[in-house]
């Protein structure tokens, strides 16, 4: 039997708006739970490459400000452990 699609909308992979480097807009980053937890991922437009830059085991999620340096070379983040 198939999931109830209520169920299916609530648990959809969800994408955070961007933030892009100041001097090198293609480059960005955002958060998604595509890997069933919130992590931060880095995107290079230019070259269409997609990573995962954080992995924790209970999800990086909104407890990180993560930014890009203005180049768009480097990927600097205040890591909150577990909130504390």
């Amino acid at each position: 039997m198939s999931e109830a699609i209520w169920k299916r909308r609530f648990r959809a992979t969800t994408v955070t708006f961007p933030t892009w480097s100041r001097e090198r807009p293609k480059r960005l980053l955002y958060l998604s739970n595509a890997g069933g937890k919130f992590e931060v991922y880095a995107w290079d437009q230019e070259t269409g490459e997609r990573r995962q830059v954080t992995d924790r085991a209970e999800g990086t999620g909104y407890r990180v400000s993560s930014r890009l340096d203005p180049r768009g070379d480097w990927i600097w983040w205040f890591d909150d452990e577990k909130g504390n």
